[in-house]
């Protein structure tokens, strides 16, 4: 049995991930700089090969990076008390996230956090969840009434419904 949730062995993939791309970009910069400093000369294949580890690791930093703050955020958002809103609509949304499963409950969140409704493909790179998985939870919010999907070129366009917007 394991110790992590789902959600969990995601979170420290990605934190991994981050650790590991920053921990190689500087690997790869005192390589080359002390090269530099011994005063050999580095081949064009080295400052290829250099280039090509650092702008890698840029990349897996910035993903990584950006996928941990929307976990976070959306973390947080969830833990922050309603403000503005009498105490009805307060056990209304209460009630409406203990139906939720914890990833409905993030997709809703991000489609709300977009004024409503998102492109799928969209919803895929802010949530961090693959394809398939944001797929099969749409199905499930829009069985259950949440979510409505309209066709929109590639992707699809996912809208809240009149009553879930306000």
């Amino acid at each position: 049995m394991s110790v992590l949730s789902g959600e969990s062995r995601f979170i420290l993939v990605i934190a991994v991930s981050a650790i590991y791309s920053v921990v190689s970009a500087t690997v790869a910069t005192s390589v080359f700089l002390t090269t530099e400093a011994l005063g050999y000369r580095i081949s064009l294949f080295g400052i290829v090969a250099y280039a090509a580890v650092i702008g890698s690791d840029i990349v897996i930093m910035y993903f990584s990076s950006r996928r941990l703050l929307y976990m976070f955020s959306s973390v947080v958002a969830n833990r922050l008390p309603y403000q503005g809103q009498n105490r009805s609509q307060d056990r209304g949304e209460l009630n409406e996230a203990l139906q939720l499963e914890e990833r409905e409950q993030i997709l809703v969140d991000a489609i709300r956090r977009n004024g409503g409704s998102a492109l799928q493909n969209s919803l895929v790179e802010v949530t961090g969840m693959s394809s398939p998985t944001v797929s099969r939870i749409i199905s499930s919010l829009e069985n259950k009434g949440i979510v409505e999907k309209r066709r929109h070129g590639m992707t699809n366009i996912i809208s809240l419904t009149e009553r879930r917007r306000s």
